[in-house]
């Protein structure tokens, strides 16, 4: 009986959810066949469990779309997930991308794919995980690994909307399950990302912001993009306005609703429960309590995101070059 790999990972982790102690402790087997290339799905990484079970949800997502072009979609973070305690991740070890790809080259494999989980294209994809790797393809020449861009990708893809699209469903489904009547309070709508020393994330943030103003120009009264923090000094006033402020910013009216809708793709400490943007909300809600803010579900497992996944992972499998940008590593 032949059974995919899809099939054999919701095995083995259907055993673990009913006979933990019988498996323990460890990390999902990789599959044999080596022809076909292994897919990081690549996050910046959380000490909270919450963060990186969304990231493997997100993987078997992706692994259901990829099952015919590869061989495994592994989850694994730059940092932090490998230290979250195991029995608040059901039994499977979180894990991080170098330790990842040194066990799949370990099991034979040598063609990879890096598929960012990032709306924008920050240093993390340009810097961090080309010096990270930089190390292991000098250690083993005769590997492959390709790079594929984030979400949102103006600079490559400028007409593409689709994320916009998914943030507005999060919006609009907002709106209907609190029951707002938008004839008795006007309704604002706030895009807010975690705040970045890049401008071209905070371009790509803006551009959502402005695309799903043209989205819900008939639901809300104006989009404003936000960011939950930035860097203190002058050169990184691009992030304004922040989310704290930005009632005072916008001059919203004593009494409105604003809903907030989430740039983030999972629910580590900045969006999670109880999180920063909790907590400015809380801080928010006591200097102006006539202001309501709702909360939009978070991005990463839409069906949406999935897809752009998937083509992103498609994408990079068919570049000519290995590598980031066209800086090969093989």
């Amino acid at each position: 009986i032949r059974m995919s790999w899809l099939a054999v990972t919701k095995t083995v982790e259907s055993l673990r959810e009913h006979f933990p102690s019988a498996l323990g402790p460890s990390l999902p087997t990789l599959p044999l066949d080596t022809h076909k290339p292994v897919c990081f799905l690549v996050d910046n990484g959380s000490l909270r469990a919450a963060s990186f079970r969304n990231l493997r949800k997100a993987a078997r997502l992706l692994q259901s779309k990829l099952e015919q072009d590869v061989a495994a979609v592994v989850p694994a973070s730059l940092r932090f997930s490998d230290r979250v305690p195991v029995k608040r991740l059901d039994g499977i070890a979180g894990e991080v991308l170098v330790d990842a790809m040194l066990r799949a080259i370990a099991a034979g494999h040598t063609t990879f794919v890096v598929v960012p989980f990032f709306i924008g294209p920050s240093s993390q994809l340009t810097e961090t995980i080309p010096s990270m790797l930089l190390p292991i393809t000098r250690n083993h020449p005769d590997i492959t690994v390709r790079m594929a861009t984030s979400l949102m990708d103006p600079f490559s893809y400028p007409d593409d909307k689709r994320l916009a699209l998914a943030l507005a469903a999060r919006v609009a489904n907002a709106t209907k399950e609190h029951a707002l009547d938008t004839s008795l309070d006007p309704l604002y709508c706030a895009v807010i990302d975690h705040g970045s020393p890049s401008p071209r994330v905070t371009h790509v943030r803006n551009l959502l912001a402005s695309q799903l103003q043209t989205i819900l120009d008939d639901l809300v009264v104006e989009v404003y993009p936000c960011s939950m923090e930035r860097r203190p000094q002058p050169e990184y006033a691009f992030n304004e306005p922040l989310l704290e402020s930005l009632a005072d910013f916008a001059k919203l009216p004593d009494q409105c609703v604003v809903v907030l809708a989430l740039a983030f793709l999972s629910p580590g400490r900045h969006a999670g429960k109880a999180g920063d943007i909790d907590q400015i909300l809380k801080q928010l809600k006591q200097d102006r309590p006539g202001i309501t803010v709702i909360r939009c579900e978070l991005l990463g497992l839409h069906p949406v995101v999935v897809d752009i996944l998937a083509e992103r992972c498609l994408q990079a499998m068919k570049a000519t070059e290995s590598w980031y940008q066209g800086m090969v590593c093989n």
